[in-house]
């Protein structure tokens, strides 16, 4: 079985993470009725779902991953996808924005790195 998120089998959130996400989403939802047929009661899954992204390469590993605490209709299986980074449910892994001076460097060693 494949180990994930806090050493627990890949994407299964600990009682903490789940807490804190159900949390989030009772606090920022102005409603909870369905689209469909209004009314009902929702199910915050214990796994987070991934959403990868899009374009040709071999292999997974060095694609960006976007997880997603699925929350799902219990009358008709309607699904919402709530991104975990902005319920703070997962920390970002994001490596922080590049400052100009940073860019002038990357330049710098690119143009010295060429052969001439």
């Amino acid at each position: 079985m494949s180990r994930g998120f806090e050493g627990r089998p890949a994407g299964e959130l600990s009682q903490e993470a789940y807490d804190k996400a159900v949390d989030w989403i009772t606090t920022q939802w102005g409603t909870s009725d369905c689209p469909f047929h209004g009314p009902t009661d929702w199910y915050v899954g214990r796994v987070l779902a991934e959403a990868r992204s899009y374009g040709p390469v071999a292999g997974f590993s060095n694609k960006s991953v976007y997880p997603f605490i699925v929350v799902t209709c219990t009358k008709c299986g309607y699904s919402v996808f709530v991104n975990a980074i902005v319920a703070g449910v997962v920390p970002s892994t994001q490596p922080a924005p590049l400052t100009a001076s940073d860019i002038r460097e990357l330049a710098d060693r690119a143009s010295r790195a060429t052969p001439s």
